[in-house]
């Protein structure tokens, strides 16, 4: 009996600790928020949710330096915020650009085509209210992976909130495959000194756009349909030629 009696009692403290786990998993955004830092863990299974969170609660801005930019919750999320009017500015590294085919006209990155680049970083490029910025700094990879979410809305007011950490904002950099840690952030120094940071970088970055050179193009094709493309070599033989009968012309 005296068995039997312990056996239970085991068994009532181990459902109470699997339950004091269970309600730390459920806190509400206010209380997840309430430490001014706060340790996330890919070894847990909400270590997504500790960006999404408070990133689809964002109701004033969103800035992020990201070296690798391809979790589809994440660039979701960044798109709803998007439309519902919430402005939204990303700067990414060069490496984002590399097999994509793009040309430089004055500051700004201009993409001819949507080849070679990742599919989430194409869609949040083409997203009204999303500005995607290119890091032109020159020394050495923008490897930052942060997230700086002004405005969050805990249901109790608002806070400014940063992620960051060792993970990138890609699939297994947030799944838990990798072993991974970061950090949230609510105290308003350190919120601010990341601010300091991002506004540096960003003023080494460069804006990308896709451009219109290829229907520009077609356009001049149908018009002329001896053009091939500029400076091809079939359409400077011809302009070569109407150098020529002009200046006989003249003559």
């Amino acid at each position: 009996m005296v068995q039997v009696r312990m056996e239970l009692c085991l068994c009532l403290f181990f459902l109470i600790i699997i339950n004091m786990f269970a309600a730390e998993e459920r806190l509400s955004l206010p209380r997840f928020l309430e430490k001014s830092v706060r340790v996330l863990s890919s070894l847990k299974p909400d270590f997504e949710e500790g960006l999404l969170r408070p990133l689809t609660q964002t109701q004033d801005r969103i800035l992020a330096l990201q070296y690798s930019l391809s979790n589809k919750s994440a660039i979701a999320a960044l798109q709803e915020r998007a439309s519902r009017g919430v402005p939204v500015e990303l700067v990414l590294d060069p490496s984002t650009l590399a097999t994509a085919r793009y040309h430089a006209v004055g500051s700004v990155i201009v993409l001819e085509g949507t080849r070679g680049l990742n599919p989430g970083v194409r869609d949040l490029i083409n997203h009204e209210g999303v500005n995607v910025r290119v890091y032109d700094g020159g020394r050495g990879l923008m490897h930052c992976k942060t997230f700086i979410m002004q405005g969050v809305n805990t249901g109790q007011g608002k806070m400014d909130v940063v992620h960051s950490g060792s993970a990138n904002c890609t699939g297994v950099g947030m799944d838990g495959t990798n072993c991974e840690i970061s950090h949230i952030f609510t105290d308003p120094d350190i919120v601010a000194e990341y601010l300091e940071i991002y506004r540096a970088v960003r003023e080494s970055s460069r804006p990308i756009i896709f451009g219109e050179r290829r229907a520009e193009l077609e356009r001049k094709r149908k018009e002329d349909p001896f053009l091939v493309k500029p400076g091809s070599r079939k359409n400077m033989k011809r302009k070569k030629k109407e150098q020529r009968t002009v200046r006989c012309n003249e003559e």
